[in-house]
């Protein structure tokens, strides 16, 4: 008969599971990206308004009158008979003779098909004359919204998991299809303004109201909450949210267990000189913050130790590259009969010329396989066979300059972007210039699509296409005065060891060793130990210690310390 210490086995039993917790943690550490951290489609092609009692205000009749000139615009209202509110009036004054004007009532009888999904991308026919105009509106204006039943109103502006509150009615969950006047509404909405849950207030005192749209995003999440004050309203632009009246609209994201809660009130645009940021938000980005409080804590306590197992990464500050660097590059990649080479240009543009001026040069250069790839169609760079076939065999790839948080939202988490880490696998090449620099970390620094003087933009900071982990990389470092900014961003995040790159400056990094080369300087910006200088933002800010190697320096990444300095010859 065999007895049990029941003691000891519990004790087993508890160490067993902090060794599973650990690994888990280790595995969250390391999660690789993923398609569904990022939003498929990251912006909307019209425009649309959400009004809560928006009267006229200066300005608004010319914001109406450019943005429906000529065009297709549709109303969705709570009747349509007459002339309606000022705004209705406005938009059909501005569509004149050689546009097209439509008024939808959501209060439909029952021989009305309310369809199962519905974007501003592709706007279904509906049954009717009067519907005809969805398929093809440049612009939508949710009407009144404040005094359609918000059951109804929550179908055309939301999601499946998506609602629109009333003052102070109560949260209703959209998951659950529902009779409204004999009509079964579908339990998928029309996402008119994607992932977002929208509140009117009677009362901009009313900060409960707040605190139940963060409830409720916490619950149907991923959301973004917006709190719209009676008197105002917000449209939607591509990707840009816009306050539109006399308030102040709250754009909301709930905290998590490894995440901060985030408020921000945007106003009307004022003066010229006033910050962009005070009255426009960028959607995609306050989506991606929703969906990062379901997300492993990023960046982790224990990040990765920078190293380029395999391959090479050559990263350029900006400017004009370093004397020999391309030459370097093409070396690299297999020499000019070997190689196999992509260019990744950044833009914001669906399409991009024909001709580009770095592909050309690698063909001057002898490179007899060179092409370039480009997309804004996430869906694209993750299943189309003929955009991804140039990856499966390239042997270099070069990244160029522009606003890097174009890169995240084009491949983050793709099959392109698997097939791009393969590159180094096979021992190729992997470079990028200004913007085509900072991707190559796993953490991306000062990629907020609205501006681009913060360093820190969260909702993109997981950004990074991560050929180097444990770094935040940052460049036209000098040029730009940006010391300061690295130092604050040491003191966020100490695991992180930064890089900041002059322009026409570049580091080669194999495995853990960067080799500096061009005419301005690397920093190295580390919180373990102290170098030869610091940079502070205010008087209470944490030391940071930095070293700033010339041309001919060696620096280790994973160990932070100089092994050359060619400046003193050690």
């Amino acid at each position: 008969m065999m007895l049990f210490d029941t003691r000891r086995l519990t004790c087993q039993l508890f160490a067993f599971v902090l060794l599973l917790s650990g690994m888990a943690t280790v595995a969250a550490q390391t999660r690789d990206a993923e398609y569904s951290d990022w939003p498929e489609k990251t912006r909307i092609s019209g425009r649309v308004i959400v009004s809560n009692g928006l009267q006229e205000h200066a300005g608004m009749d010319r914001l109406l009158s450019r943005i429906a000139e000529s065009k297709k615009v549709v109303v969705i209202a709570d009747k349509i008979q007459g002339e309606g509110t000022w705004w209705r009036r406005q938009l059909k004054g501005a569509v004149g003779s050689q546009g097209q004007f439509g008024v939808i009532n959501v209060l439909f009888s029952s021989d009305v098909k309310v369809p199962p999904t519905v974007t501003v991308d592709n706007l279904p026919v509906l049954l009717g004359d009067r519907f005809q105009l969805l398929n093809e509106a440049d612009c939508v204006l949710v009407e009144s919204a404040a005094k359609i039943p918000h059951e109804i109103v929550m179908k055309l502006v939301g999601q499946a998991d998506t609602v629109v509150l009333e003052g102070n009615q109560g949260v209703k969950a959209g998951k659950q299809s529902m009779k409204f006047v004999g009509v079964e509404l579908a339990s998928a909405g029309w996402n008119l303004i994607p992932d977002t849950v929208i509140a009117f207030s009677t009362s901009p005192l009313k900060t409960d109201l707040q605190d139940r749209v963060l409830k409720f995003a916490a619950t149907y999440g991923p959301l973004v909450g917006l709190v719209v004050p009676e008197g105002t309203g917000v449209m939607l632009s591509g990707r840009r949210l816009t306050c539109l009246g006399s308030g102040k609209v709250t754009a909301l994201v709930p905290k998590s267990e490894v995440s901060a809660e985030y408020r921000q009130q945007i106003s009307g645009t004022g003066s010229r000189r006033r910050p962009l940021s005070r009255s426009v938000i960028d959607l995609t980005q306050w989506r991606r913050l929703a969906i990062d409080r379901e997300l492993p804590q990023f960046p982790p306590e224990k990040p990765p130790v920078p190293n380029v197992e395999a391959g090479t990464l050559l990263i350029v500050g900006g400017g004009r590259s370093p004397r020999g660097l391309m030459n370097r590059f093409v070396e690299l990649a297999g020499g000019a009969k070997q190689a196999k080479l992509v260019y990744v240009p950044c833009s914001e543009d669906d399409e991009v010329s024909a001709r580009q001026s770095v592909v050309a040069a690698w063909k001057r250069m002898g490179v007899q396989h060179a092409r370039f790839i480009h997309t804004k169609d996430r869906h694209k760079a993750d299943t189309d066979p003929e955009f991804l076939a140039s990856l499966k065999d390239a042997t270099g790839l070069y990244f160029g300059g522009g606003r890097q948080w174009n890169f995240a939202d084009s491949y983050y988490g793709t099959t392109a972007h698997r097939l791009m880490k393969d590159v180094l696998k096979r021992g190729g090449v992997i470079a990028g210039s200004s913007a085509g620099a900072s991707i190559q970390a796993r953490y991306l620094a000062r990629s907020t699509p609205i501006g681009n003087f913060d360093i820190m933009a969260p909702g993109y900071e997981r950004g990074g296409l991560g050929f180097i982990g444990g770094v935040a990389i940052d460049q036209h470092f000098s040029q730009r005065g940006r010391q300061k900014d690295m130092a604050k961003l040491m003191k966020t995040y100490p695991q992180l060891l930064g890089i900041g790159l002059d322009e026409g400056t570049a580091i080669e990094v194999k495995e853990s060793t960067a080799k500096v080369s061009g005419n301005g300087r690397a920093f190295f910006y580390s919180s373990a130990d102290r170098g030869e200088g610091s940079e502070t933002d205010s008087a209470d800010a944490a030391f940071a210690a930095f070293v700033a190697l010339p041309a001919g320096s060696i620096y280790n990444l994973a160990d932070r310390t100089v092994v050359v300095n060619a400046a003193d010859g050690s």
